[in-house]
């Protein structure tokens, strides 16, 4: 309650709250919890934003995707990162549109997602962008975007898209390269005929259940 300027200005960036108050504490010689530096933080002005910049796309992306890297504790730590953009260049490389980037490690996803949210809201007028995606495997906080872009379309990531395919599919190539094209081209009916088609041709039980699971 009684925190100072110079306490306050010793906060650790780039880490959780929690982090940041272990690291404040050793560095001050007291003791502060993760909740009294997310209350100091926002005690600070905030800067007055750049001007916006008009969005130049109708359509925003969001690819999110994640990482286990190895700690020092032996411990896995899962790292995020969420890449926004407008589209891809028609360039060779395939080129990201304005692309930005942000990350995350021991960071609650709404939290996170929140973060994000700031920073789309800070770049666009986001009430003049038609679609947004949120692209990625699906997991648990990939999905917690819903919660904070409500208005957002799933996508699922061309990796995971593809390792579906080949679950359902198995060796039938043919029947591979027929289901991708459907479901790239968004060919529900298609699609559904190739579903079809594969779970009669399924032999066991377990087979059609892992079709069916897919």
């Amino acid at each position: 309650m009684r925190m100072d300027t110079q306490v306050k200005s010793k906060l650790a960036v780039g880490v959780s709250y929690r982090k940041s108050a272990e690291l404040t504490g050793i560095n001050c010689g007291t003791s502060i919890s993760g909740q009294t530096v997310l209350r100091a933080l926002r005690s600070f002005e905030r800067p007055s934003k750049v001007e916006r910049k008009q969005a130049l796309s109708k359509v925003l992306y969001i690819e999110a995707d994640e990482d286990h890297v190895a700690s020092q504790t032996g411990t896995d730590i899962e790292a995020r990162l969420v890449y926004i953009h407008e589209g891809w260049a028609a360039t060779k490389r395939r080129e990201l549109r304005n692309p930005f980037y942000l990350s995350s490690v021991d960071e609650d996803a709404h939290a996170f997602w929140e973060r994000v949210w700031d920073e789309v809201d800070a770049m666009y007028e986001i009430d003049k962008i038609e679609k947004m995606y949120v692209m990625g495997d699906g997991v648990a906080w990939i999905r917690a975007a819903f919660d904070v872009f409500p208005k957002v379309t799933f996508v699922l990531d061309r990796f995971q898209l593809m390792k579906y395919v080949k679950k359902v599919t198995g060796a039938n190539k043919e029947n591979g390269e027929a289901l991708r094209r459907a479901l790239q081209f968004g060919n529900q009916k298609k699609t559904e005929e190739i579903m079809s088609q594969v779970m009669e041709e399924a032999l066991t039980e377990s087979r059609k259940s892992a079709i069916a699971a897919a």
